[in-house]
């Protein structure tokens, strides 16, 4: 019979005693009964579950930095001094790129998009927005978009290779497409008509002779010394110049903390239109006609702020500086704007407006329809004679600012003009002859002013006639703005008339008391309740700086009575003297 073998205490062969090494881990599970023990197995412990004493490794690390700094204790004070010297070269390297292009240049974030033609509603943002610019609203044109849509109506390929001329040395361009009318002109003495003595060429229906008037220094009322005189001699009083003033005073009080203005101002009437671009820019033409600028004047701290606002909110695109007008407002914005701009170049001379006003002259520039010759809410689209009253002023303020305007630009406008004219040009219509009101005829006659036609013409003097005899009024202030303004160019016992009524019109018509004094209550004209008392206010303030906003571009005076007859083929007389009905015809879209 074999012998029994005693049971031993030490390790079985096939199970290795476990390493008595502080931190090691066995394979093996742990097990601290004898072999055949009466009781059971323990349960087998996966060896990634067995804690690790991670001490030793901590301390080997600790030990080795210390032993590799004692070993280059005589290299770190190199490598201390490189380090140091190649933070210092990044920071300098970081500061040079980043804060030139936030110091430099002009004080203003360019955002460069690319715009396309858009709905008939105007939108023009379509496709390839980049950067800046509010979301489109929730049941936006735009998500309809066709491409097609988009490739039919975006602008000719010519647009984008147009060379500006400055336009006091540029050649004359001509139109084959508008006819010329010689014999519009009135004869002076058996000679032709008297020049414009502001250097304005002769004028006919949109010939290459109306490319604009000499606009050189017709801002020069505007200094105190010269406003004061003008002020008394072209029909200004204390009491015009006390409301202009309360006018400026509730501008400011009511500029918002970001330096911009805003249709829906507040409690007191006001207007529905959220475009804070536009009433930025209607706001600053206001105190730019008084002579203030960002760099003087009793209000520069508002101009210095509304301007900044402005170009805040202007990006570059395809079509040049935009002011994110959109919508029905994307052009009566850009004209308005472009005008603030150009006067607050132009007066202060700061060359950092310089590069600003040129691109948004170059958007109306390349939005204007190459066919019709006007401008609308549509880019590009035949027009109305509402917008392109309004880009006419701009084109006129980038003139005398000495911007560049190409030189096709004004003969087209001038036959759009013939294309909405009746009389002659005694009469304008919104977008064709058939609609002509009280307020486009003030328009287009200014707008003929400003392209250059002569006191002489035989359509001006009948147009002239007619704001003579409908006289003034506060009812309809974009009317009273145009007509104003043309009044005063054109001169004479016509303008006193005008002048003396509109002034005191106005002047009675300010609010005296509480938070609206110096403002005007929205007027009744169609329209005018989305601009609401802000509008209204504005216009009327401009109206009252007509003594020396922009001097006379007439000198020489024709009298009224001096008109010819008209020609048999034209209108009745009894027509010819008719107050215009001011809604639009059916199916026309209004202002």
């Amino acid at each position: 019979m074999a012998e029994r073998q005693p049971v031993s205490d030490s390790p079985s062969p096939s199970v290795p005693a476990a390493s008595n090494r502080k931190g090691s881990v066995s394979i093996e599970p742990v097990c601290k009964t004898r072999y055949r023990s009466r009781s059971a197995p323990p349960a087998v412990v996966p060896h990634w579950k067995v804690a690790a004493d991670y001490d030793s490794a901590v301390a080997r690390g600790r030990t080795w930095i210390r032993e590799w700094l004692e070993s280059h204790r005589s290299e770190a004070r190199s490598w201390l001094t490189s380090v140091s010297i190649h933070v210092v070269v990044l920071l300098v390297i970081g500061l040079t790129i980043w804060f030139p292009g936030r110091l430099l240049v002009s004080p203003f974030d360019v955002v460069v998009t690319t715009l396309e033609a858009g709905s008939e509603e105007g939108f023009i943002d379509g496709i390839g927005l980049v950067g800046a610019g509010p979301e489109a609203p929730a049941g936006d044109p735009l998500e309809k978009w066709n491409m097609a849509d988009a490739a039919a109506m975006a602008l000719p390929a010519e647009a984008e290779k147009i060379v500006f001329e400055s336009p006091r040395v540029s050649a004359v361009v001509s139109d084959s497409a508008i006819e010329a009318d010689d014999d519009d002109m009135l004869p002076v003495d058996g000679k032709d008509a008297g020049k414009s003595t502001r250097g304005g060429r002769a004028g006919g229906k949109g010939t290459a002779r109306e490319s604009g008037a000499n606009v050189a220094g017709l801002l020069d009322g505007r200094g105190d010394s010269m406003r004061a005189k003008l002020v008394k001699k072209a029909g200004g009083t204390k009491e015009t110049e006390r409301a202009v003033q309360m006018g400026l005073d509730w501008l400011a009080r009511h500029q918002k903390s970001d330096g911009s203005w805003t249709f829906q101002h507040g409690p007191d009437d006001p207007g529905m239109l959220e475009c804070p671009t536009g009433a930025t820019g209607l706001a600053l033409m206001c105190f730019l006609g008084a002579g203030n600028t960002h760099q003087k004047g009793y209000y520069k701290v508002q101009v210095e702020r509304g301007l900044r606002f402005l170009l805040d909110h202007f990006e570059e695109n395809n079509l040049g500086g935009w002011f994110q007008g959109t919508g029905r407002a994307t052009m009566y914005v850009q004209g308005i704007c472009t005008i603030a701009l150009c006067e607050a170049y132009s007066m202060s001379k700061d060359a950092t407006l310089r590069n600003p006003a040129q691109r948004a002259v170059d958007f109306i520039v390349n939005a204007q329809d190459r066919e019709g010759g006007g401008w609308r809410y549509q880019i590009p689209s035949a027009g109305d004679t509402s917008v392109v009253g309004w880009q006419v002023m701009a084109l006129t303020s980038a003139r005398i600012a000495e911007l560049k305007v190409h030189p096709r630009v004004l003969p087209k406008v001038a036959g759009f003009l013939k294309r909405v004219e009746s009389e002659t040009g005694g009469m304008y219509g919104y977008t064709s002859p058939r609609t002509i009101r009280t307020s486009t005829t003030a328009a287009g006659l200014l707008c003929r002013m400003y392209l250059g036609r002569e006191q002489t013409h035989r359509g001006l003097i009948r147009g002239m006639k007619h704001l003579d005899e409908w006289g003034a009024n506060t009812h309809d202030m974009y009317y009273g703005y145009y007509g104003t303004m043309a009044m005063h160019h054109w001169g004479g016992p016509a303008w006193e008339r005008w002048n003396n009524d509109m002034r005191k019109l106005l002047v009675d018509s300010q609010a005296q008391d509480g938070d609206a004094a110096g403002s005007w209550i929205t007027d009744r004209s169609h329209g005018a309740e989305q601009g609401g008392r802000l509008y209204t206010t504005c216009l009327s303030i401009l109206t009252l700086e007509v003594y020396y906003r922009y001097l006379p571009i007439y000198r020489k005076q024709t009298p009224l009575s001096d008109d010819a007859d008209p020609p048999a083929d034209t209108e009745p007389a009894d027509a010819t003297a008719a107050r215009p009905a001011e809604p639009a015809e059916k199916g026309e879209k209004a202002e």
